[in-house]
């Protein structure tokens, strides 16, 4: 199984995981207190799954695309092992979802904005 390599490797790793979302109550949040959180904060504000509001895969689309993009403006400090690391990918996984989700005018337009 997928979680039984990943189980492995994290094993094989110098370094625990952090963790950085924490509840009100100082807890650390589950996937799903996230996931019900965002959901009764995206109601409160109209913006509810009726109303075919934005998701967390939205969310986590979003934050892919603009780190890609920054990975073009300062690839000396965002590689493609932070890339992977961070979303939990494999490079073959990480080269799709730039094909997928990061236009090249996008990118474009990103480097030549902040010229």
């Amino acid at each position: 199984m997928l979680l039984d390599e990943i189980d492995n490797a994290r094993a094989k790793l110098a370094t625990a995981p952090h963790t950085i979302l924490f509840s009100t109550k100082g807890k650390p949040w589950t996937a799903e207190g996230f996931g019900t959180s965002f959901d009764r904060h995206r109601i409160r504000i109209g913006l509810g799954p009726e109303n075919e509001g934005p998701t967390i895969h939205d969310m986590r689309k979003t934050c892919a695309t603009n780190m890609v993009i920054l990975q073009h403006l300062y690839p000396a400090l965002i590689s493609d092992q932070v890339l992977t690391d961070l979303f939990g990918w494999t490079p073959g996984t990480l080269a799709k979802m730039k094909r997928i989700y990061v236009s090249d005018a996008a990118v474009i337009e990103a480097m030549t904005t902040a010229l």
